[in-house]
Parts: C-alpha cells; sequence; structure tokens
C-alpha cells in the first residue's frame, strides 16, 4: 500500500516544483496521501533530498517576499496619504486609488512608528467625520421633496448631485442615516418607473399609427432603460419580475 513508485514520486516532485503546495498535493487522485509521503520520505532518500530542496526553495522565496513586504515610512508616501484626506476622500479610496502607497497593516505599522503622523491622519479623519455629520443636517423636507421631484422626471443622484452642486455621498450618506428619506426616495423611484411602464403600454397602444416597428424600437429602449434603474440609490442589484418598459431619459 505504501510501496515506493518511481513514477507516482516523479509526477509528484514534478507538480511541486511547479508551485503546487505538498498539502494539496497530497489530496490530489493519484498522488500518494499523507502516510504514504512520509513513508517515502523516511525510507527513500533520492525522494527526500528533493523534498528537502523544494522545502529549502520556498523558504527561500518565502524569506525574500517577505523582505520586499516591510516597507520602512516613507514621508513622501505619507504626504500623499495626507493630501488625499485633505481633498476629501476617504483613507481606503486614497490607498486604493495609488498602487504607490502602503497597503492597510503598513499604514497601520507608520501610525504606531510616527506618531505625528498618525495625529495628522486622526485631525483629518475627524474633520471629515464632522463635514459629514455637518451634510446630513441638510436634509430638510423641501430638499427631499426637491430630489424626489427630480427623481420621478427621471433623474438620479448623479443629475441631481451635478445640477445642484451637491456631493452624491452626501445624498448616500442621507439614505443611510434617514429612514425617512429613504422611504421618500424609494416611492419616487417606484413612481419614475410605473411612469416608464405606463409610457411603454402607450407606446405599444399606438403601434398602428406610429408603426409597429417604430414602436417596437422605442420600447426596446425603454426596456434596457428600465435595466440600468433597477440600480436604485442605495441598492445593490434589485430585480424585478415583471416585464417591461422605460423612459427616454436617463436613469
Amino acid at each position: 500500500m505504501h510501496d515506493f513508485d518511481p513514477a507516482a514520486a516523479a509526477a509528484f516532485l514534478a507538480r511541486a516544483r511547479a508551485g503546487e503546495t505538498i498539502a494539496a498535493l497530497v489530496r490530489e487522485p493519484g498522488m500518494p496521501r499523507w502516510r504514504t509521503y512520509r513513508r517515502w520520505v523516511t525510507t527513500q532518500p533520492p525522494f527526500a533530498e528533493a523534498v528537502w530542496a523544494l522545502r529549502q526553495r520556498r523558504d527561500q522565496q518565502l524569506g525574500v517576499r517577505g523582505r520586499a513586504r516591510y516597507r520602512a515610512f516613507d514621508s513622501v508616501l505619507a504626504d500623499r496619504i495626507i493630501v488625499g484626506l485633505n481633498a476629501g476622500a476617504r483613507l481606503e479610496d486614497v490607498l486604493a486609488a495609488d498602487p504607490a502607497l502602503p497597503c492597510k497593516p503598513t499604514l497601520r505599522r507608520w501610525r504606531r512608528q510616527q506618531p505625528a503622523f498618525d495625529a495628522v491622519l486622526r485631525r483629518l479623519m475627524a474633520a471629515m467625520l464632522r463635514r459629514k455629520r455637518q451634510a446630513a443636517l441638510g436634509c430638510t423636507p423641501a430638499r427631499t421633496a426637491a430630489i424626489c421631484d427630480h427623481i420621478r422626471e427621471g433623474g438620479t443622484f448623479t443629475s441631481y448631485a451635478a445640477a445642484h452642486q451637491t456631493s452624491r455621498t452626501t445624498l448616500r450618506l442621507w439614505l443611510r442615516s434617514r429612514p425617512a428619506f429613504a422611504r421618500a426616495v424609494a416611492a419616487a423611484c417606484e413612481e419614475r418607473e410605473d411612469w416608464y411602464r405606463e409610457h411603454a403600454l402607450a407606446l405599444a397602444d399606438d403601434a398602428a399609427r406610429i408603426g409597429v416597428e417604430a414602436a417596437r424600437a422605442q420600447i426596446m429602449l425603454i426596456r434596457r432603460h428600465l435595466v440600468r434603474l433597477r440600480h436604485r440609490p442605495g441598492a445593490v442589484h434589485r430585480r424585478r419580475a415583471s416585464t417591461v418598459t422605460a423612459h427616454p431619459s436617463e436613469g
């Protein structure tokens, strides 16, 4: 059962040299199981030497990668992070936008090692939090009504923000933190989609006058638009079971 098989051993070593781990190989069909592998290591010197060489190479590679991952504090990169936060971006977005910046674990180490740098980041993030809280105070009934009217007319958070010099981040913050605002926006989205469906049905009823092909083309545009409208503010992706239709304006 545990007899040495030169062909299986050669295949095992070839796959291990190609980068597969021993732990994964011993679970593969046709490869030696753990007990067989251990027996071969203890009773077959050439096989044991090859495994030892593989382990040495792996340990060396891990050491190189580990040294490469260690990054000493870099004041230039720290300044880039500070500039990004000053511009109003979240820390996660600043790090993701620039591949040269450190990962989160490295940044945490930098903050521990450099108290002054950590203090600056704390001040900037606290200021950002204050701005978000102040922005949330602007969610008045009049502003809510204006936003919902804009949505009913075929608009979106993006188009409203562009037209009124408002941040989409602020609108999303209101959506998450103010249930009444979220309910009003959801109702406006429903009304917007209902209008699109009614418009499509009207086109279908008027197909004899405007032409079947012309009506079908417009209805297809409406349907594609409704698919985009399923991505409502704050929702991941709402699938609707009903078939249908849409509205010429961008949603």
